[in-house]
């Protein structure tokens, strides 16, 4: 099946790989349409216990269509989804190291500020600093407006490709306030949803709920008898962006009273633990969109909606050569599996148009 037709890009897919697919989801087919196609939140409204309501809309996303969530609850049931002993760091480390035996090179900290083009083929990129890297093919990753509308400058797209960028929705922005707390939290699960009884507010939003990550699942989140503590909720991009934009100590300070009215909620459930904090880190949507010019601070890219998830996205712009788009913006709802089928379909399109053989 291909998990669920992703073993090649959508340039390379034929009528009959269509078909072949559809014969292959036969039996699971009805759980695309009806009521299993609908967003969680429309879905659970039949639902009577508020509660209940409230914890199935959070499994994941409330505007995820409900076989989504069947999905990754299966994943789970069948040992196919879960937690990193070693983190991310560990997981892309050996990704790193295995492009570096391979003969890749890493330039970390090296902003692209254009992409090269000659006669509508893609030759190189130019940083930030003015230094040119040529190259023969070009695969970006990169934020999919910065790297369209900015990098390329708006040169290579259609209709269908300016109606996404301006009418789809995005992930929305979040706040993520991470605590280095000297205890351990060893009987505590990893995550968790804190519903508020008394809510506060950030922006225009009053915040009711905070969703909890504890690191307690490896020792290799925090020296012994420390643990990294983070709560992340909803934020706002503009209101973030205004507060960027104008005085420093303004977006400071409000940096420093959210981080103090979390902290406050946590006491409730932890006693002790604003004593116990020795480090405390604040990401804003700002913050997310300056390090990975992620736009309006989508740390997912498109919202995982019934009508999206779905759509094909291809990875070549019209009319551009030797280019190849991977990551979360060509895969509706992100994630790290279908990202990692883009990078993958990159190197098929690659050696596509390189006359290679493609082999893994």
């Amino acid at each position: 099946m291909g998990e669920f037709g992703l073993d090649k890009p959508p340039e390379m897919v034929s009528p009959l790989d269509s078909v072949k697919l559809i014969w292959s989801m036969r039996s699971i087919f009805r759980y695309f349409s009806g009521r299993y196609a609908r967003p969680v939140k429309e879905y659970t409204r039949e639902v009577r216990e508020p509660l209940l309501d409230d914890l199935i809309q959070h499994l994941f996303l409330p505007e995820a269509p409900v076989w989504f969530i069947f999905m990754l609850l299966a994943l789970l049931a069948n040992g196919q989804m879960g937690l990193l002993k070693g983190g991310c760091r560990d997981f892309v480390g050996s990704i790193e190291k295995r492009y570096r035996e391979l003969g890749g090179e890493i330039d970390f900290k090296s902003t692209v500020k254009e992409i090269l083009v000659e006669d509508d083929h893609a030759v190189g990129v130019r940083l930030v600093d003015g230094t040119e890297h040529r190259a023969d093919f070009v695969i970006s990753a990169a934020d999919g407006y910065s790297t369209i509308f900015e990098m390329l400058g708006g040169h290579y797209v259609n209709e269908k490709i300016s109606a996404r960028y301006r009418e789809w929705k995005l992930f929305q922005p979040v706040i993520m306030v991470s605590y280095g707390v000297a205890r351990e939290f060893s009987d505590e699960p990893p995550f968790s949803i804190i519903m508020l009884e008394h809510p506060f507010d950030s922006g225009s939003r009053s915040v009711d709920e905070l969703s909890l990550r504890i690191f307690n699942y490896s020792d290799g989140f925090a020296p012994a008898g420390k643990t990294v503590v983070q709560v992340m909720f909803d934020a706002e991009w503009d209101y973030w962006n205004n507060l960027k934009n104008g005085k420093k100590s303004d977006y400071e300070k409000e940096k420093s009273r959210v981080a103090a009215e979390v902290l406050e909620k946590l006491q409730r459930y932890y006693p002790g633990i604003a004593s116990q904090v020795e480090v405390t880190d604040v990401a804003t949507p700002t913050g997310i969109m300056a390090r990975l010019r992620s736009s309006r601070g989508s740390y997912e890219g498109w919202l995982m909606q019934a009508d999206t998830i779905m759509e094909q996205i291809e990875r070549m712009l019209p009319g551009l050569s030797g280019f190849f788009m991977a990551g979360q913006w060509v895969m509706p709802g992100g994630g790290v599996v279908p990202c990692l089928y883009s990078g993958r379909h990159a190197v098929q399109l690659l050696c596509r148009e390189d006359k290679k053989r493609f082999s893994v």
